[in-house]
């Protein structure tokens, strides 16, 4: 039975931890690079203003290996509704962030 303790490791459970996570970012792409010889990730965003510089939608997420993931994307309360979470799924405004992940 696995316990979460050896003689010389603790699995530790706990709230949010940006350094766990920026280090795991680290070594599973290293290691996603070394296995595939890629080594092309980026961030990516995609930002929607109005007409007042006022931001109306996001999405970020990265790209990778000629692909794009995305991890989060907000519409404001006002414009939902529009399109815009759902339209970037779908051609043809997912175009522009496709070829980010091109190149």
């Amino acid at each position: 039975m696995t316990t979460g303790q050896s003689a010389d490791a603790t699995l530790r459970v706990g709230a949010e931890d940006p350094v766990l996570s920026t280090r795991l970012s680290e070594e599973l792409t290293a290691f996603n690079n070394d296995a595939t010889g890629a080594h092309d990730d980026r961030g990516l965003s995609v930002r929607v203003t109005d007409e007042a510089g006022e931001l109306v939608a996001g999405l970020v997420g990265w790209t990778w290996g000629g692909c794009a993931g995305i991890s989060e994307v907000w519409v404001r309360a006002d414009r939902r509704h529009e399109g815009w979470g759902p339209a970037w799924c779908t051609p043809p405004r997912t175009r522009p962030w496709r070829a980010a992940a091109r190149r």
